[in-house]
């Protein structure tokens, strides 16, 4: 049986991973693999270019509103159809390396969707930490974690974004749920070629 491959804008442990889960269980694909790509731009050209079957992006958070990214590259590549959406809860958890102390923290790195879910909890807890959106694929909360796991950002990095990312690169959570709202959900575009 072939493998349907699902290109996410999104990394190991991101909300997109877990919106392509959402997907391949309510449609119970057995043969799905999760491709990851990081930005909009990526997945929607390697699905026009057939590298992927499916591609999952995020679209709408009724926090934050439009995902500029994926508009920017919807408008760009037309040659993708929108086949379903995927709406989940999303919660925002801070965190940082275990050999770090917080108290060296100099900047939150996340998306710039993330930032506008937590604005005003962000201000009002920590207004002497400076935030930061990095470029190219670092722009996706989950490649900067790894990043930051792995030494490519400094330990005075602390990063915003799913709890599960603790979990995957032995982060230690400082704080939970800093989304400005409790019924904070995302809707994510399911494309196909």
């Amino acid at each position: 049986m072939k493998k349907v491959i699902i290109g996410i804008q999104g990394g190991a442990g991101s909300f997109n991973e877990q919106a392509a889960n959402k997907y391949i269980q309510t449609n119970k694909i057995a043969n799905a693999e999760i491709k990851y790509l990081y930005t909009s731009d990526k997945v929607l050209s390697e699905l026009e270019a057939g590298k992927i079957e499916i591609g999952v992006l995020a679209v709408y958070n009724r926090r934050g509103k439009f995902v500029d990214e994926t508009l920017a590259a919807l408008m760009k590549h037309s040659k993708s159809d929108v086949i379903d959406m995927v709406a989940i809860k999303i919660s925002h958890h801070l965190m940082k390396r275990r050999d770090a102390e917080f108290a060296n923290i100099k900047q939150i790195v996340a998306h710039p969707q993330v930032f506008d879910q937590c604005k005003e909890n962000l201000k009002r807890k920590y207004p002497d930490i400076g935030t930061k959106v990095l470029s190219g694929d670092l722009v996706d909360t989950a490649r900067a974690a790894k990043a930051l796991a792995e030494g490519e950002l400094p330990p005075t990095t602390a990063i915003l974004g799913p709890e599960g990312l603790a979990t995957i690169y032995g982060f230690d959570i400082v704080e939970n749920n800093l989304q400005d709202s409790d019924n904070n959900i995302t809707t994510f575009l399911i494309t196909s070629a």
